[in-house]
């Protein structure tokens, strides 16, 4: 069996069709492949003597530069026959059939695998999104894969599979899965202690009274503002040690995303300056775990901001590769060219804010494209897929959202890919995220126990 594919392709949009080749067979199938750009309206896959013909049902219709803002988003949705290996069926949004013709040594599918592939990865649709929630963000629910509520599949990483084992076998080849299931358990710390000041005690005894309307809990909250201060126990937000002993247990390590604020500026939540900032930072990485950068709400469209925050993070430690965007603010493609430019190397702020699931259509990282300037970028895009505020406010009964954490988990388990599951540290003793911490527990037991 070979690892070498001979590509005919079309000649039009070479970078946007080399991107998706670079990903799909070099990155996630670790083949190498040569590529012959020809007058076509297919895609050939050459081995063995063999070929496999994909048709072109995206790229041939558009000019060679796109307004992405301006183009019309697929609606259709189309459910692939026949029915997977695992008893799923695939659905699709460029072809309603996998297979047209087959002959011993010619097979034509009637997907266009490569567009399905360009549409999830590189966010297109997004862009010509124009209604935002009062955080900036896109409106979740007009996403393609919500609209038709196949964002609980990740539809990419079903049709990769079927791809990759239709050629390994029609084709002859090598192919390895370069991405196997596995776990990130990462720590947005949007809070680092709730009650080091007074006037976070007199702010968390007014939450009680007129936010969440339960006078009895003045009584909680002041015994444990009291308690703190004597040291009779750790604060409420204090998870730190707690959780890298969990992910210790399971062979896992923990990455915790800190915001690089200084007092005084918007929406601060704490001073990366402050003492127990550092020595918690230190203590993170003393125990081997990682610490990364989790972008403010107020460097989200403003480069150098970021870079100031980004500066401020290395001045605590030099080691910051990875992060995340607070409130999972992302513009396309200006969040990634900002991370690019930055030096960093692994963006995670792709996840859904209004439920859980698959917004690439994929969990396997993947390097990400600047559709602006027709490039494929060095930074790598780890989807999130599990966040608990989402899961619980899309399922406030903590069975159900179990439940629906383990089928995104299985679907994981079951396609490949990494499960990038998230935790805020503060809401595991919190006054109203507190009496779900159980389920932190009881989706990372469960995904734990599917990858061994």
């Amino acid at each position: 069996m070979s690892n070498l594919i001979k590509i005919s392709a079309p000649h039009d949009h070479k970078p946007e069709r080399n991107y998706v080749f670079q990903v799909l067979f070099n990155d996630w199938m670790g083949l190498t492949y040569e590529v012959e750009w020809v007058d076509a309206t297919s895609t050939i896959l050459t081995s063995a003597g063999r070929q496999m013909v994909i048709p072109d049902l995206f790229f041939f219709s558009l000019p060679e530069v796109v307004e992405w803002s301006d183009l019309q988003v697929p609606t259709e949705l189309h459910w692939l026959d026949p029915i997977d290996e695992h008893g799923d069926r695939i659905p699709s949004f460029f072809g309603s059939v996998w297979e047209n013709e087959r002959s011993e040594d010619v097979l034509a599918l009637g997907c266009d695998v490569f567009a399905h592939a360009f549409f999830h990865l590189t966010r297109w649709e997004e862009i010509g999104l124009k209604h935002l929630d009062r955080f900036g963000r896109i409106d979740e629910s007009a996403l393609l894969a919500l609209q038709h509520g196949v964002h609980y599949m990740p539809s990419l990483d079903m049709l990769f599979h079927r791809l990759s084992s239709t050629m390994e076998t029609f084709l002859r080849l090598k192919v390895k899965d370069q991405h196997p299931y596995s776990i990130k358990v990462t720590h947005d710390v949007d809070h680092l202690r709730r009650f080091d000041t007074v006037k976070k005690w007199v702010n968390a005894i007014g939450g009680d009274l007129l936010l969440r309307k339960k006078p009895w809990l003045v009584f909680k909250t002041t015994w444990e503002f009291i308690s703190i201060q004597l040291k009779l126990r750790k604060d409420n937000y204090d998870s730190f040690d707690a959780l890298m002993d969990r992910s210790e247990s399971l062979g896992l390590k923990s990455h915790f995303y800190f915001i690089p604020s200084h007092a005084g500026e918007e929406d601060v939540r704490y001073d990366i300056r402050s003492r127990v900032a550092q020595e918690t930072i230190h203590s993170i990485q003393k125990r081997g775990h990682t610490v990364g950068v989790h972008g403010s709400f107020a460097s989200a469209w403003d480069k150098e901001v970021f870079k100031q925050e980004l500066a401020r993070l290395h001045a605590c430690t030099p080691e910051v590769s990875e992060g995340r965007m607070h409130y999972l603010r992302f513009k396309n493609p200006h969040t990634w060219q900002m991370w690019e430019e930055a030096g960093l190397q692994r963006d995670s702020s792709l996840g859904l804010s209004s439920d859980i699931g698959f917004r690439c259509g994929t969990a396997r990282p993947y390097r990400v494209f600047d559709l602006q300037n027709r490039k494929t970028l060095s930074l790598i895009e780890e989807p999130l897929i599990v966040m608990e505020v989402a899961l619980i406010r899309k399922y406030p009964k903590a069975e159900e959202g179990l439940n629906a954490a383990r089928q995104v988990v299985d679907m994981c388990e079951r396609y490949g890919g990494q499960l990038v599951y998230l935790w805020h540290p503060e809401n595991l003793d919190h006054p109203h995220w507190g009496q779900y911490a159980h389920l932190y527990e009881a989706i990372l037991s469960y995904a734990a126990k599917e990858q061994a």
